[in-house]
């Protein structure tokens, strides 16, 4: 039989004295033993098996510390992402919008207007018709505006001559008189060179009494004829037993910015010659 030699190295105590149980041979350093021996002990399968527990055993640790640093680099990557991504954050929520453009300043009377009061008394309840046509005629001839002031006025037709400059404060209303005719109109522009203005078609009033007007559809409010010239901005014209406004056979006509509402008839007519430059507030009814 062929004899097989193994080294059992010194630092194996235990296992040396259970060889040596085993009919083994001893040498300086070594041990011989007889593989013919049937009840022998096999030294080769528990060394085997010891470095196979020792392989798994380093595994594991190798494999626990490389999940460890791996975790570890997770978090310092995690950090370093969340890092990135909260400066963004803070760039997009400190991001404006544009500003808005500033609104424009509200129309002011010209410095050298005149009061409707520099007239006479008016705003008292009682027909103001002469105050103003007086105040009409005036500013007119010599060139000036004329400032009609907060209150509430009462008037029979007015006429504006021609260089007429008048300027309607916000919180100023003029109302027809009771009594207007079929075909009596209210303001009446007949001339050339005609401004009105007025600080906002919602502020800067003349009305009528349409719940009087049960027949007929000619009481116009604004009523431009045969005229040139003319320029008429954020006034309203309501309430009328005709037109808001009724332009006839003018030339060179402005309309901007002004409101014709609840009119007996319709808002507004053109009717023949020139072409009018219209920019309405809101649709006319």
């Amino acid at each position: 039989m062929e004899s097989c030699i193994l080294t059992v190295p010194k630092i194996f105590p235990i296992w040396r004295s259970r060889l040596q149980a085993h009919r083994w041979s001893s040498a300086a350093g070594s041990t011989t033993y007889q593989a013919s021996d049937p009840t022998h002990f096999n030294p080769n399968k528990s060394l085997l098996f010891l470095f196979v527990i020792f392989l798994i055993t380093l595994g594991l640790c190798g494999w626990g510390c490389s999940t460890g640093i791996g975790s570890a680099g997770s978090a310092v990557r995690s950090t370093n992402t969340t890092g990135p991504t909260a400066t963004s954050g803070a760039t997009s929520s400190s991001t404006n919008s544009p500003a808005a453009p500033p609104s424009p300043p509200p129309a002011v009377a010209p410095s050298n207007a005149l009061s409707l009061l520099h007239f006479g008394s008016a705003g008292f309840g009682g027909d103001d018709t002469s105050v103003f046509q007086t105040a009409l005629n005036f500013t007119a001839a010599n060139g000036q505006t004329l400032e009609i002031p907060v209150g509430n006025y009462n008037v029979n037709p007015l006429s504006f001559p021609e260089n007429s400059n008048v300027f309607v404060v916000a919180g100023a209303t003029i109302t027809a008189n009771p009594g207007y005719g079929d075909g009596v109109t209210m303001l009446n522009i007949n001339s050339s060179n005609v401004t009105i203005t007025g600080a906002g078609a919602a502020v800067s009033v003349f009305h009528m009494l349409k719940a009087e007007y049960t027949s007929g559809e000619w009481r116009h409010c604004l009523n431009i004829v045969n005229a040139s010239n003319v320029t008429i901005s954020g006034i309203s014209c309501n309430d009328s037993g005709g037109d808001g406004l009724y332009l006839s056979y003018s030339t060179n006509v402005t309309i901007e910015d002004c409101i014709f509402n609840n009119n007996r008839r319709q808002g507004s007519s053109i009717i023949g010659g020139g072409e009018p430059h219209l920019l309405f507030a809101r649709p006319l009814y």
